[in-house]
């Protein structure tokens, strides 16, 4: 008998997965000069700090709209990166437009602001529970 517990994804999405960045046309790993992949940390969909952020932006998005009824495609896309932003959990350093990157929240936000692939990437891997599954679970 299936115990459901085992496909619970909760504690693994909170610990986070490294997702490996691909280029966004050809799809192989992004590695930097030294060779290592360009990974970021992610926590799940199903983590309480996802779960959290995704709250936040619905409390907001309440206050923000009694009596307007709408929001606009920017304020979503804002949304978006704001909760992207807080299940980020960092990376190693990589250069953008010539610059540094060093892990920080500041750091994140910016990068899906204007790294439009990198944040559809994040955006996929925090949503697919079977990155944050055992492997053996991945295949029933």
């Amino acid at each position: 008998m299936l115990d459901i517990s085992s496909l619970d994804t909760s504690a693994r999405a909170e610990e986070g997965a490294d997702l490996v960045v691909r280029h966004p046309t050809e799809g192989y790993p992004l590695k930097d000069t030294d060779g290592r992949l360009l990974t970021i940390r992610i926590v799940g969909r199903d983590s309480e700090r996802s779960r959290r952020a995704e709250q936040a932006v619905q409390d907001r998005r309440v206050r923000m709209n009694k009596g307007r009824g709408f929001l606009s495609s920017a304020e979503m896309d804002d949304d978006m990166i704001e909760v992207l932003t807080a299940c980020t959990l960092g990376w190693e350093p990589f250069t953008l437009h010539g610059e540094v990157y060093e892990y920080s929240r500041e750091n994140a936000r910016k990068l899906y602001e204007r790294v439009i692939f990198i944040r559809e990437q994040v955006e996929a891997f925090r949503s697919d529970r079977a990155n944050f599954l055992p492997s053996s679970q991945t295949s029933l």
